[in-house]
């Protein structure tokens, strides 16, 4: 294991805690931050590990906008290993092209900076595994909000595995952000022809943490 990542042990050390209060806390969110733990099954019995910077930030409640974070930042690394030479927007495009239902805006009341936009989405997801109990997936881009010239603003595009249940999904994000009075949304119809998807992807290898892949079953 490289030194990025540090046992059971070492990171209760780190953060002065009891050996027992670190596994409970890996049950407790290894499945939802998976880049954060790593497992190897190598051996009789599990063991455990966990990504080494989490400690400065863990106390009795872990932080879990940090967690979250942390949690992006790694999967971003992992992705660019598999990009290598390639562009994001080209691994993207040839990976999801032609395959949405709805695309939308959303413009914040406040003046957010990416990664409050980011988690944003985060909350969505969350949101939407709970009241939404179908597979869905969105790709999203926050980028500089230019009329304001302050503050970023999302663009996304959203599929489901049916046609017919684009409608309820486009409710539950208009509700989602408006009920929460986060922002005004602009949602519609996908059309192949406006190509949102070649719109959102316009300056994703200029913002790479700009973007993100939200999803259930699909």
């Amino acid at each position: 294991m490289n030194n990025t990542y540090t046992t059971v042990k070492s990171f209760a050390q780190l953060t002065k805690k009891s050996e027992s209060t670190i596994r409970k806390f890996i049950k407790e969110y290894s499945n939802k931050y998976k880049n954060l733990f790593v497992i190897d099954n190598n051996k009789k019995s599990k063991r455990y590990y966990i990504y080494k910077e989490l400690a400065q930030y863990f106390n009795t409640n872990p932080n879990l906008d940090i967690m979250y974070r942390l949690n992006k930042r790694i999967k971003r690394k992992e992705m660019n290993k598999i990009i290598k030479k390639k562009s994001i927007r080209h691994t993207l495009r040839s990976e999801y092209a032609n395959k949405w239902n709805l695309f939308g805006s959303i413009s914040y009341n406040g003046n957010l900076n990416i990664d409050s936009c980011n988690y944003q989405f985060y909350r969505l997801e969350k949101y939407l595994k709970k009241v939404f109990k179908l597979p869905f997936e969105i790709i999203y881009t926050t980028e500089l909000n230019e009329v304001r010239g302050t503050g970023h603003h999302n663009h996304f595009v959203a599929r489901v595995c049916s046609e017919n249940d684009y409608m309820p999904l486009k409710r539950l994000i208009d509700a989602f952000f408006r009920n929460a009075s986060l922002g005004l949304t602009d949602i519609r119809k996908y059309n192949q022809h406006l190509d949102g998807f070649g719109y959102i992807l316009k300056d994703v290898d200029r913002l790479k943490d700009g973007f993100g892949i939200v999803n259930s079953g699909l």
